[in-house]
């Protein structure tokens, strides 16, 4: 098997063996989640490619957290222009209906400012929203979808500015790791960013960026590195069925295809 490196897999923490036997298990439970590709992501991990079912989103992730000890599961709806578009302009998609899944999942608005062009380096840097400001930011959105495309970088500072004012994001973020030398951040500063510099200072021949308002449905910590590589991949991966069927049921009203019951899942 190729090693795959990228963000979450570092040789630091990981030997060798180690990492081939948990990206291969991980790769293994999600291919029993979901009759979809599974497919691999530098900079992110494994995921469910389910973009061609789903307007609305693209990608289930299960990859490592920051620290490299546990696995977070991931669903980013409007994670790209179009998607975002799909996202709140669909009238069966309501705030409520994100703010309801909690505390079993994590929803949040999760803005990110980046380039046109598709690749797994398109995200310069993602802007929270103030706590208790959710609700207006989703709204902001549905009114507004309709004026998402890329654009000048004069106008993206300009959007982000107004959203910073109304206090639908925070006017400091948090850089792309891989933007990190590019942009020259000083040292103090490389986790991050204001809205000036996330749009001014990406050099090379980016003159339009774009502005794409993700809505993330997460469960951080869902469970440690020593419990993929243990148990059994079905256990696992029905659990992450359950919650995923939880999520798209309640935001979308509709079902993941999934892998059919019965079959040998065993690894």
């Amino acid at each position: 098997m190729t090693i795959k490196r990228g963000y979450f897999m570092g040789e630091k923490n990981y030997g060798l063996d180690r990492e081939n036997r948990l990206q291969e298990k991980v790769r293994h439970i999600l291919g029993l989640v979901s009759q979809h590709s599974v497919e691999w992501q530098t900079g992110w991990g494994y995921y469910i490619n389910i973009k061609e079912e789903f307007g609305e989103i693209g990608r289930i992730g299960f990859t490592l957290n920051h620290d490299r000890s546990r696995l977070d599961l991931g669903m980013h709806f409007g994670d790209t222009l179009e998607q975002a578009k799909e996202l709140y302009s669909n009238q069966n998609v309501k705030y409520e209906d994100f703010a309801s899944l909690a505390p079993d999942f994590e929803p949040h608005p999760n803005l990110h400012v980046g380039i046109p062009y598709p690749g797994p380096f398109t995200h310069i840097a993602w802007f929270k929203t103030p706590k208790g400001r959710e609700r207006e930011y989703f709204e902001y959105w549905r009114k507004n979808w309709s004026g998402l495309k890329a654009d000048e970088r004069e106008y993206i500072l300009d959007a982000l500015k107004e959203l910073v004012d109304n206090k639908l994001i925070n006017e400091i973020g948090h850089p792309n790791k891989y933007w990190i030398d590019q942009l020259r951040l000083p040292i103090r500063s490389r986790e991050e960013i204001t809205i000036e510099d996330a749009v001014n200072k990406p050099e090379g021949d980016y003159p339009m960026l774009v502005i794409r308002p993700a809505y993330a449905v997460v469960v951080y910590e869902y469970c440690t590195v020593e419990d993929v590589l243990k148990k059994e991949g079905e256990e696992i991966a029905s659990d992450l069925r359950t919650k995923i069927s939880k999520c798209f049921e309640t935001v979308l009203k509709k079902k993941p295809f999934y892998l059919a019951e019965g079959q040998n899942h065993s690894i």
